[in-house]
């Protein structure tokens, strides 16, 4: 933006419409501090809604009295949650410590925000949903304080800015299984779920026998399976049928 060419945005119609926390975590999430973007009005409003949705779970939350929030919970949603916002604890303070990485630290909260909300649709324990919530509203903080300190308060009845940065659950942190893609010639067909630490041949295993990976794959040969661990299996296959 420059002043002398009269293409400057002024934040004072942003503020007026979308809030200062929006503009600011939209400044913060376009992109990379030490490079330059593009300003977009569309990713103000996206910001706006990313801290509606908070707002919104916040007071959903905070008004049941029920032990649970949507259909019976199980133990395995209630622990998936826990550790996806262990993983954030960690990926918000590993971002923001020294990397300044406020656009992937933003983004990890609008993915936690997120699965928040289907873990609300879903069924998910009050406690733990109220755990999420508040962590997110403490990570927080520093992009969006207005909110933060209103859903933390709603959440807990504790100022945010007086408690301690949330650290992650060593435990929690170590997973005993992953999700990983399942690909065809680089195309996402459907998703596994393998121990920790499978070996490819036993994730090759385990795509192979998922219905859409056969189906997708038909009767064409397959020429090579890359494995990320952790990620995605990819199987190429050829145009020609298996001979």
């Amino acid at each position: 933006m420059s002043k002398s060419k009269g293409n400057a945005v002024s934040p004072r119609e942003i503020i007026a419409r979308y809030g200062a926390d929006a503009a600011r975590c939209y400044v913060l999430f376009i992109g990379p501090p030490d490079q330059g973007a593009d300003w977009s009005d569309t990713g103000v409003s996206g910001a706006y809604r990313f801290l509606r949705r908070l707002f919104r779970f916040t007071v959903q939350v905070c008004g049941t009295d029920a032990v649970t929030i949507g259909v019976s919970p199980g133990r395995d949603s209630s622990l998936a949650l826990q550790r996806k916002t262990a993983r954030t604890i960690q990926k918000v303070t590993t971002d923001m410590s020294g990397k300044f990485a406020f656009n992937t630290a933003i983004a990890a909260l609008m993915g936690l925000t997120n699965d928040i909300g289907r873990a609300l649709q879903d069924g998910i324990d009050l406690k733990t949903a109220t755990f999420a919530l508040s962590t997110t509203a403490s990570l927080l903080l520093p992009f969006a304080p207005h909110t933060a300190s209103e859903c933390y308060y709603r959440l807990t009845g504790e100022h945010v800015w007086k408690q301690p940065w949330p650290e992650p659950d060593a435990k929690l942190l170590h997973a005993e299984t992953v999700e990983l893609a399942c690909q065809i010639n680089g195309t996402v067909r459907g998703r596994i779920t393998v121990p920790q630490g499978a070996s490819e041949e036993a994730i090759r295993a385990a795509a192979l026998d998922l219905s859409e990976i056969r189906a997708a794959m038909g009767a064409r040969s397959i020429e090579r399976v890359v494995v990320v661990p952790g990620r995605l299996v990819n199987f190429v296959v050829g145009r020609s049928a298996a001979v």
